[in-house]
């Protein structure tokens, strides 16, 4: 069978590449795939390409193979009934479902908003680049790395945000270590998220969302009772490391974060410890 002269230029580099490799436990990561990248290069040498188009399709080419074995859509995602699997067995039970073409893509029923997982890489000024789903915050509320799609079709879009690390020695956060393994970051210029909640609808989580719609019971307690409100506040001051450690976020320390369960059960404990 005849070669084009793309197969031979690709033959030629590609042997020259594995000779010139010669470290053992250093091979080239391509080599397992130099028959089929061969094959590749032959069809395209004799695709009829000419000096304008052998640029343009040789990068198509390329952008596609990335995708596909990275995953990725090479169209936009529908979000038909048919593109999703049901993955509750993952969540615990609770129902989940996954998109089949993009494994980034949730939801939680079939009538649900769909969220991004990816929708935001941050970038840290130490440590690199990372994903978060509780760790970011800004002007105190959390910002996570999943946001919900606004419609379909629906492409996949990435977005980096600058933040601010900041290591602490342990979750009271109030002193700072290199090596302590606590870590929170602050978002380092909000009109960056301003091009992602264009794109993206802000994901709110359910406890998020529940906590939301119980705060002002500490704003009614402070109202109707404000003696035991200020009892509270000391005593949340005093345990606060404790309770860190005892409620799940989003309680971050201060009276006014908590939930109404977790209101009523410190006030509890308050009560006790005078006894």
């Amino acid at each position: 069978m005849k070669r084009s002269s793309t197969y031979e230029h690709a033959d030629r580099e590609l042997a020259v590449l594995v000779k010139t490799s010669t470290d053992t436990n250093n091979r080239p990561i391509i080599e397992p795939f130099i028959e089929e990248i061969l094959e590749l290069c032959d069809k395209f040498g004799k695709s009829g390409q000419s000096g304008g188009s052998a640029p343009y399709t040789a990068r198509a080419l390329s952008q596609v193979v990335e995708k596909l074995c990275l995953h990725e859509p090479l169209c936009p995602i529908s979000g038909g009934k048919d593109e999703w699997n049901d993955v509750s067995e993952m969540n615990g039970g609770s129902t989940l479902f996954q998109n089949s073409r993009d494994g980034r893509i949730f939801r939680t029923d079939h009538n649900s908003r769909s969220y991004f997982i990816d929708a935001i890489v941050f970038d840290g000024d130490v440590g690199g680049s990372f994903t978060s789903q509780g760790s970011v915050k800004l002007d105190g509320e959390i910002i996570t790395s999943k946001q919900y799609i606004k419609s379909f079709p629906f492409t996949p879009k990435t977005f980096r945000i600058d933040v601010i690390s900041t290591e602490w020695a342990d979750r009271d956060e109030t002193v700072k270590k290199q090596g302590g393994g606590w870590w929170t970051h602050e978002i380092k210029d909000k009109s960056q998220l301003d091009k992602v909640f264009e794109y993206y609808d802000r994901y709110v989580s359910e406890t998020e969302t529940k906590v939301s719609k119980e705060k002002n019971h500490v704003d009614r307690l402070k109202e109707k009772e404000p003696a035991v409100y200020g009892k509270l506040m000391d005593y949340v001051e005093r345990h606060r490391i404790e309770l860190l450690e005892f409620y799940p976020e989003p309680f971050d320390g201060s009276l006014q974060s908590m939930s109404q369960s977790q209101l009523s059960i410190t006030r509890t404990a308050m009560e006790c410890e005078k006894l």
